[in-house]
């Protein structure tokens, strides 16, 4: 027979593991809130017009519905389905895509970080995502930068995910083949990734039939073998000619000479001048240190003077933190979004030009590990798991016995 105190019994609180978990859920919900407010108030707001440098170009492609081998054709098919949608340059329909796919970027940044340590860093890097300028201010142009973060926050999040060899490697040969054919850049992320995954196979497999459709286009239209794009010989030359200085060098015609005759003059440029080199290579390493103001894209879309020094010391400070999160917080583990990262770098370094705006594609890592660093000053638990309060009493009381010599 039931008590009247035992039927009016309440409910057991929930517990304290319950508890955290909604208010990491409720925290990085208004962090995505106020993410996704922020983006689609500027381009609701942004009045500038992206038709100029390389938008123009794009653009251009776009409204006419043509290809070629200079540009990967991603890029201009996504702008042709909005103006076909919208009308021809609208422009704010475009920005508002690309600002809620970034805000898209929130969700993914909270799930991959906390993957890698935990959801208190999870949720500060997800905030830093959702803040930082120069992801804010790209989705207000006509660039390939919006789209390409996107998909190295893809590709960050396949490798943190927990699927097997075989699916993680079918994924990361999609993410890739759609960043080439985003943005040649995307090429020099491969061989960190056959470094990083197991099945490399069934990746390089994958990659190939994302870009077969792209590699016959051009051999049918342009009677040639090109993978994504016919410029990289050209932006080699840049980087080593008498005039390079790691950046953009203005070269007139350049589609009269081959691609060959490019790579052979680069090349007879590092072997003529090999002081001259090391000059170079050390100017576009210094590209790394470099404040984060992109003027040439931005000078029409910064609203005022505080957007200005938000995007230029924004990039420095997530630098610092996150160059040194990864030095004291990187694991094992890690090495999967890790690795083509880091050969991104090198070898744009190496082998092309370095300007600010290639840094794009690697903020997301500092992103995440400037989160990973300040998370784990407040937690350790990463490192060690603290053991229960009563077996800490235990472990005291049994050193005292020791000292004391008692049994």
């Amino acid at each position: 027979m039931k008590t009247r105190s035992a039927s009016k019994a309440k409910p057991a609180a929930p517990s304290r593991g319950r508890r955290g978990a909604d208010s990491h859920f409720m925290a990085a919900g208004a962090v995505f809130v106020v993410g996704f407010l922020w983006r689609v108030s500027l381009a609701f707001t942004c009045r500038a017009i992206p038709d100029f440098s390389d938008m123009a170009e794009y653009n251009y492609l776009a409204v006419e519905g043509v290809f070629n081998s200079h540009r990967p054709p991603l890029y201009p098919l996504f702008l042709r389905g909005v103006y076909a949608l919208s009308g021809a340059r609208q422009y704010t329909t475009v920005f508002v895509v690309q600002s809620v796919v970034s805000s898209l970027l929130i969700i993914v940044m909270y799930w991959t970080v906390s993957r890698m340590w935990n959801k208190r860093a999870g949720i500060i890097a997800a905030a830093l995502c959702a803040l930082y300028p120069n992801f804010l201010l790209y989705n207000l142009t006509t660039l390939t930068e919006s789209f390409g973060v996107a998909i190295v926050v893809a590709m960050m999040g396949v490798a943190a995910s927990r699927a097997s060899d075989r699916r993680k490697a079918i994924a990361q040969g999609v993410v890739m083949g759609l960043g080439m054919l985003l943005k040649p850049a995307f090429l020099f992320f491969v061989p960190g990734l056959l470094i990083a995954l197991k099945k490399r196979l069934v990746f390089a497999a994958t990659l190939a039939f994302v870009l077969s459709p792209w590699i016959l286009y051009n051999a049918m239209h342009e009677h040639k073998l090109i993978l994504v794009s016919d410029t990289g010989a050209v932006n080699f030359y840049m980087s080593y000619n008498p005039e390079a200085k790691g950046g953009f060098v203005a070269i007139e015609n350049w589609e009269n000479i081959s691609q060959l005759d490019y790579l052979k003059r680069g090349l007879d440029f590092i072997r003529r001048h090999k002081l001259r080199t090391v000059e170079i290579i050390h100017a576009k390493i210094f590209v790394l240190f470099e404040l984060g103001w992109d003027r040439h894209v931005f000078r029409d879309i910064v609203p005022g003077t505080w957007a200005v020094y938000a995007a230029m010391y924004g990039y420095l400070g997530m630098f610092v933190f996150g160059f040194i999160g990864l030095v004291r917080r990187f694991r094992k583990a890690h090495a999967p979004l890790v690795y083509p990262l880091l050969s991104y770098v090198l070898l744009l370094i190496l082998l092309s030009i370095f300007v600010v705006r290639f840094r794009s594609l690697y903020e997301p890592l500092l992103i995440a590990y400037t989160g990973i660093l300040f998370a784990g000053a407040a937690d350790t638990r990463f490192d060690s798991v603290s053991p229960p309060r009563s077996a800490r009493r235990a472990g005291r009381r049994r050193w005292r016995f020791a000292v004391s010599g008692r049994a």
